[in-house]
């Protein structure tokens, strides 16, 4: 728990669909005063009820001294069916290793969500090369391959709520 009370900032999170939100996925961005936050990894987001939360931040503005202008964060909220929360966000707080996980894992050809996972091969990546096709009107089917000039597979981005992993192929008839 952190008790300085000027380090936290309140994020509310209100769900007014009448439907109860169960680790539902929340993006937003946090505008903060020059010189605040240097590293945009020391945050430590906090539950209503003071437990940790995992989080993945970026910086999506900088100020001149090079501290954090505008901090993106995502992460999985519960919140109750026409109700709010408040998480709140401590800064310049060193997160634990566990909240720094990624979901694509390294050599291992793995992509793991929790909910869901996947594994692949790193030259042949089944579950993209496999699954993109279609059959036009007129019964011409065409479909992805990883192969071809510049094609590969690249992870972009890498955390513990969000991945961007490229592919780039040709398409072929």
């Amino acid at each position: 728990e952190v008790t300085d009370a000027r380090a936290l900032v309140p994020i509310a999170v209100e769900e007014a669909g009448g439907v109860a939100r169960r680790q539902w996925p929340v993006t937003l961005g946090v505008p903060l005063a020059q010189g605040v936050l240097r590293d945009p990894c020391a945050v430590t987001l906090l539950a209503p009820h003071g437990e940790r939360v995992p989080v993945q931040t970026a910086a999506q503005g900088t100020w001149m001294d090079g501290s954090v202008k505008w901090l993106q964060l995502d992460f999985a909220a519960d919140v109750p069916a026409d109700g709010f929360v408040c998480y709140r966000l401590a800064l310049n707080t060193p997160a634990p290793a566990a909240d720094r996980d990624v979901l694509v894992g390294e050599g291992i050809g793995r992509i793991d969500t929790g909910a869901a996972s996947w594994d692949f091969e790193r030259d042949v990546w089944a579950m993209v090369k496999d699954g993109l096709w279609w059959t036009d009107a007129d019964g011409t089917r065409s479909s992805f391959a990883i192969e071809g000039p510049d094609a590969g597979m690249s992870v972009e981005e890498n955390g513990p709520q969000r991945a961007v992993v490229s592919v780039t192929g040709w398409y072929s008839s």
